[in-house]
């Protein structure tokens, strides 16, 4: 019986470690967003937080392909994957951003209100 309650203990100190298979990987095929999302969404599933440390840890196992290469291109962004323990959330923020632009959404752009409104004019008989 001891021994059960010694692997029990065991079992909960034990944290799971995040699965990327569910992430999967970005190659720069697709937009940037779903992949950090899912990155994120996987952390937490697992009772990892999503710190600048384990989000550059999964950028360096996840990006492959133009995403890879798109990071080792960038100085910068080089040398703070490979520091990632000293990553700050300025620099996530910096990197999300900076990845965003470069693997932009395809989503249609929502047209506001009023150049929804000129485009109808626009169709209108005269």
């Amino acid at each position: 019986m001891p021994n059960t309650i010694e692997a029990e203990n065991s079992i909960k100190i034990t944290k799971e470690m995040a699965d990327f298979d569910k992430v999967g990987l970005h190659k720069g095929i697709q937009p940037a967003n779903p992949c950090l999302a899912q990155l994120e969404r996987e952390m937490k599933r697992v009772g990892r937080q999503a710190t600048p440390e384990n989000l550059f840890e999964g950028v360096e196992i996840l990006f492959e392909d133009d995403a890879a290469r798109w990071v080792d291109s960038s100085p910068s962004y080089r040398k703070i994957i490979d520091n990632r323990k000293n990553a700050t959330e300025n620099v996530v923020m910096e990197f999300e951003g900076a990845l965003q632009s470069r693997f932009p959404s395809r989503r249609a752009h929502f047209l506001d209100e009023r150049s929804w409104r000129e485009k109808i004019g626009n169709f209108n008989q005269k």
